[in-house]
This record gives C-alpha cells, structure tokens and sequence, in this order.
C-alpha cells in the first residue's frame, strides 16, 4: 500500500498520540552545553538584553547572584527539541504553538545544562 505524505489522517495522528507523555531525544547535539561568559555575552547582545547581570562582572559579583547570570531565553540553546522541533507527519509542516519554562534559579556562569523534553500535546 502506497503512503500518502502531505495529509493528515486519523491513523498519522494517532501514531503522534500515541508518543504523548514521552521524552523526545535527537541524536544531534545542542548548540550549548555550558553557561560560558561568552555564550552569555553573545546571547545577550543577539536578542538585545543589555542587563548588567549579563555583560558586566563587576556588577554581577555586588549583585545578590554573586556572579554573571545569563538571560533566562538562553535555555532555548540547549536544545533544539525546545524550539518545537519534533518530526511528526511527513510531508506536513508542523506549528509549534510554545514551550513552558518553570525557573527555580538562575543560569549561574559555568553551569552545565542537559536539557529534558516531554512530548506533552498535539492540537
């Protein structure tokens, strides 16, 4: 039986249902594993947040933190599957409607980040 691409069907959907609630993996890695004084810079001047606590350690080191932080958007560097990258059905663009973030501290200089994502709806 040939395969149609370019349609969404009832089965091509279900076969997306049926993912939900499992964590989603890619073999590439990510752009960013580690909060660097110059992943932070750059990331600060690409999306034009000019906050001290990003750009000046003198500042950051008086500051509550102790040290640089970085942008609290940087997450989305560490992992594509954040940015709604996901597969799904061939031939069909897919949409992606939005990540949702709980921060319990900020990104501290010399961190490392490994990113989990969770397939959590299809709309």
């Amino acid at each position: 039986m040939a395969t149609e691409t370019g349609r969404i069907t009832p089965e091509e959907l279900q076969r997306l249902r049926q993912k939900l609630g499992q964590q989603v993996e890619i073999a590439e890695p990510p752009y960013l594993t580690e909060v660097t004084r110059d992943a932070i810079r750059h990331w600060a001047w690409a999306t034009g947040d000019r906050n001290p606590l990003y750009l000046d350690e003198e500042y950051a080191r008086g500051s509550v933190y102790g040290t640089l932080i970085a942008p609290p958007c940087m997450l989305y560097a560490f992992s594509r599957l954040s940015i709604g990258y996901r597969g799904g059905l061939a031939g069909v663009h897919a949409m992606f409607g939005g990540a949702w973030w709980q921060w319990h501290e900020p990104l501290r200089l010399s961190e490392r980040i490994r990113a989990e994502v969770t397939f959590k709806d299809l709309v």
